[in-house]
């Protein structure tokens, strides 16, 4: 495939029209298509490729869009929903499209190298891909808006501070510019400084060494409703990446009345459901465990968010923690689910956020290899998963799952100030596995260097009610999306990282099979079964949350003519992979020349079938 101006699936993204005099996307690229350009590549992609895809909607948002779903599989001996499958999604936040664009360009390249490439044919013929590129689209739509916000959540009302007034108070473009950034007010009684160092940075004041803070900080527009804060509560919604069934950050802004409320979750969640032979998970998204692997403990690298945005989002928190109900209390991962001595109440239940020991190996043996392929060291800005899908993948349904915004930032020299709160973390002695670097710093050195118009500089405005402020901050979509060219290098291997992912799945087969005469109508079979992919038929946390189903082994003989041995069925919880092996045996009643089956199934590796004839 070639990949320069994404030739080969010219199609698919096409240059997106946009209504004369609006603003275009952060970077002006063809490679982010709104949803009608989205679908009618789509289309022609299954048109074009009706041996291998299989297109259809799993589902429709609030605003009648569908979620499209690319089933991509070969013609083999079993069909595509029997094999072992990759689940890949991408584009749950909505401001994230740069996911889904390389979602995409990895299944073109797929779809291309078929043709010639054997190992790609052999694996699309033994194992299924799916591929979800936009989850979101009612969110995503936002990027082509008149004026972009970066807008994360879907189109759901929602009273994001609980004030039971709904949608009334969101942000408005007060300089005419086509963005929504950021107001810094002066203010004595603030939180934040301009960094000195670059003027264009804010940083918390911090009061052991003396500072006190000069300015608060706001998202750009006023107070429409009236109570004193500034656009706490705009248009929408709920941020699909937050609204899975695993660490649900309860009561929080963009994650929803409950888990999985939304009908995008939803689609994801009844997907999933019936498709139990997916049997690992890639999500692109705004989270990340392949460019930084989990550690020695099992636990994820510290968030890395933009200052600047944190400190207008912790403003808004403010508000809703006076109008919402606290949160549930936290406890450390390993502690006993039991009644303290005495009695009275058990401890609060909370979700496992570490990977399990024996588990590790398999994900660290993965990032590695997503690092290799890429070249990526240095993720872009990133979050902690709560409610995340890849999270739900690996806690609740027991497969290896990885999330990765899919591009990173060049490793510098330059030393980079941590992030605020791995600061605060440190003056206050806590410890720290990894502390973050600011993004904010290195993102605009990035800018730089790459002639990137990302960010606003700030300048002067008269607010209507908070006096001289200046507006600017980074653009709405620039540090999520970056431009096609950085894309464009990065969809081979991303390709190739996704066929490496689906040839680590487990295949079950019988690795021998066979029959002795014992005399007096009876026979001894003797059967191996063998896993031949690299990770095992369940993980460890797979086997312990009961999740996924253990491989099943089965005779095709009656109840009575199994005499010894084996039992007609049994179950083995998990097999290692990378040929792990498990024997089994039966002496049996039959006839010579009867033939007798031995039937292996397991639900993330496949089912295979062997006869052997009685000697």
């Amino acid at each position: 495939m070639k990949i320069n101006g994404f030739r080969g699936m010219g199609y698919l993204l096409a240059a997106v029209v946009f209504v004369a005099g609006l603003p275009v996307p952060a970077h002006a690229d063809a490679a982010y298509a709104d949803y009608q350009t989205l679908t009618r590549g789509l289309e022609q992609l299954a048109r074009s490729h009706r041996e291998l895809v299989q297109l259809q909607s799993i589902g429709e948002t609030g605003q009648g869009r569908k979620i499209w779903m690319l089933q991509i599989a070969a013609e083999g001996p079993v069909s595509p929903d029997m094999r072992p499958a990759v689940f890949v999604a991408a584009n749950l936040e909505g401001a994230h499209l740069a996911g889904g664009v390389l979602a995409l360009a990895a299944v073109e390249q797929l779809l291309q190298d078929y043709a010639t490439d054997a190992d790609v044919k052999a694996r699309l013929q033994t194992t299924t891909i799916y591929v979800l590129p936009r989850v979101s689209p009612d969110a995503a739509e936002a990027m082509f808006a008149q004026v972009q916000s970066g807008r994360r959540s879907n189109a759901t009302p929602y009273d994001d501070d609980n004030d039971g007034r709904i949608d009334e108070d969101g942000a408005e473009d007060l300089n005419g510019d086509g963005w929504i950034t950021a107001m810094r007010v002066p203010d004595a009684d603030g939180h934040y400084l301009i960094d000195a160092d670059d003027p264009r940075l804010m940083r918390k004041a911090d009061p052991l060494k003396g500072e006190r803070g000069t300015h608060t900080l706001y998202w750009e527009g006023i107070d429409n409703d009236g109570d004193g804060f500034y656009n706490e509560d705009p248009a929408g919604g709920v941020d699909i990446g937050r609204n899975f069934q695993h660490d649900y950050p309860y009561y929080q802004v963009d994650a929803g009345r409950h888990m999985v409320s939304e009908p995008e979750a939803r689609a994801v969640m009844d997907f999933l459901l019936a498709h139990r032979n997916v049997a690992a998970m890639v999500v692109f998204d705004a989270s990340d465990n392949l460019i930084a692997a989990p550690d020695k403990q099992g636990e994820l690298a510290p968030a890395r968010e933009i200052d600047l945005h944190n400190f207008v989002a912790q403003a808004n928190a403010r508000v809703h923690e006076r109008r919402s109900p606290p949160p549930l209390p936290k406890a450390p991962p390993d502690t006993v689910r039991a009644s303290p001595p005495g009695g009275g109440r058990p401890r609060p239940r909370v979700p496992a956020t570490v990977i399990n020991a024996a588990d590790r190996a398999y994900f660290s043996s993965v990032s590695e290899r997503y690092r290799e392929l890429t070249g990526i060291k240095d993720a872009p800005a990133v979050r902690a998963p709560h409610g995340a899908l890849f999270e739900f993948g690996y806690f609740q349904f027991g497969i290896p799952a990885f999330a990765t915004p899919g591009w990173g930032l060049p490793e510098t020299d330059k030393p980079l100030p941590p992030t605020a709160d791995a600061a605060e973390a440190q003056r206050a002695g806590r410890p720290q596995n990894r502390a973050p670097v600011a993004v904010d710093a290195a993102l605009l050195q990035w800018f730089e260097e790459q002639g990137i118009d990302g960010f606003v500089p700030w300048t002067a405005h008269r607010h209507p009610s908070l006096g001289e402020v200046e507006i600017g901050g980074f653009k709405p979509y620039a540090a999520a999306n970056p431009p096609a060219a950085v894309l464009q290098a990065l969809a081979p291997a991303h390709a190739r990282f996704i066929l490496d992912l689906a040839g680590r799945l487990p295949q079950i087969r019988v690795a021998g099979l066979e029959a002795k005469a014992q005399g007096g109508g009876l026979f001894r079979i003797e059967a191996e079964i063998e896993n031949d992919g690299f990770f095992p038929t369940a993980l460890a946390h797979g086997v312990a949350s009961r999740t996924v189903k253990p491989v099943v082994v089965q005779i095709d003989l009656a109840p009575e003519d199994v005499v010894a041995g084996e039992a007609k069925t049994s179950f083995m919880p998990a097999l290692a992979g990378s040929g792990g092996r498990q024997r089994y045996e039966w002496i049996v009643r039959g006839r010579r020349g009867q033939k007798v089956s031995v039937k292996v199934q397991a639900q993330k590796g496949g089912t295979v079938t062997e006869t052997v004839t009685l000697p």
